[in-house]
């Protein structure tokens, strides 16, 4: 199945696909389904990999991340008008939002991932695992569950891969099989030009080693964010979702992921 969203981004994946990789996989004679996203929330409909729930939906995505608790300093959502700017945008985003530092108020909470999780080789043989750590959205968290005291924060990010974009490697750790959420958020007090260093050695995955005292950073199965602020925005990938409480929990082994090992260099000729 091959899923192209016609409008994300500069709007040209559907031309993308119809010029480059169509003709590699009918050339190869990779049978496929074409599906474009025509719909809102067809994912939800589609995606095999459950992320969580967000105001009861469930939410499917294979790599998915929140950007912040409202609109973050650097999110995709929020950098979408600079796009034209190519990569740099997400610095552009960032220096905007710096010259207008808000805080949100919210609730977190989490539970913290053991030393060792191990693989759980029989989710491949089950369809759609129950979400098995998480309570209803509209009940409280399980007593285990460590809830974070502050209420007021900067910044809330909740990701699965190591990188946000291609120069910010938010989770230096991540890896695709390690079966954790890497939270992290940013306390409120913050200074700007604390913050401006944070996301600058964030390019290299230098900012969790910087001591910055307002950044918490956790290995987590599961968590819960609910917005307290009247007015805000929540991002899933990159993409907006209602507005209100969300929560996930990550799921192992219920997929293969097959890619080229960058560490073992080019192929033999």
């Amino acid at each position: 199945m091959v899923l192209v969203n016609p409008q994300s981004g500069r709007g040209q994946a559907l031309q993308l696909f119809s010029g480059q990789i169509e003709p590699m996989l009918t050339e190869a004679s990779v049978p496929y389904t074409l599906v474009i996203t025509v719909f809102l929330r067809i994912h939800l409909k589609l995606c095999l990999n459950v992320l969580g729930q967000v105001y009861g939906y469930k939410m499917n995505e294979f790599a998915p991340r929140f950007n912040g608790l409202v609109e973050a300093v650097v999110s995709d959502y929020d950098s979408e008008k600079y796009r034209l700017v190519g990569p740099m945008r997400f610095l552009v985003g960032t220096l905007m939002r710096l010259a207008s530092l808000r805080v949100y108020q919210g609730r977190l909470a989490y539970l913290p991932a053991p030393p060792s999780t191990p693989q759980n080789s029989s989710l491949f043989n089950q369809k759609g695992p129950p979400d098995s750590l998480l309570a209803d959205l509209e009940q409280p968290v399980p007593e285990h569950w460590t809830v974070v005291n502050e209420e007021d924060f900067v910044l809330v990010l909740a990701m699965f891969q190591s990188h946000l974009a291609e120069d910010l490697f938010a989770a230096p750790g991540a890896t695709a099989d390690d079966g954790f959420i890497h939270l992290l958020y940013v306390r409120a007090g913050i200074s700007r030009l604390a913050l401006l260093t944070l996301f600058m050695t964030m390019e290299k995955g230098g900012h969790l080693a910087i001591g910055c005292p307002h950044l918490v950073y956790e290995r987590v199965k599961a968590f819960r964010l609910e917005p307290l602020s009247p007015e805000g925005a929540i991002t899933v990938d990159g993409e907006m979702v209602e507005y209100g409480p969300v929560q996930a929990q990550v799921h192992e082994g219920i997929a293969r992921l097959i890619s080229a090992n960058m560490l073992l260099g080019p192929p033999p000729s």
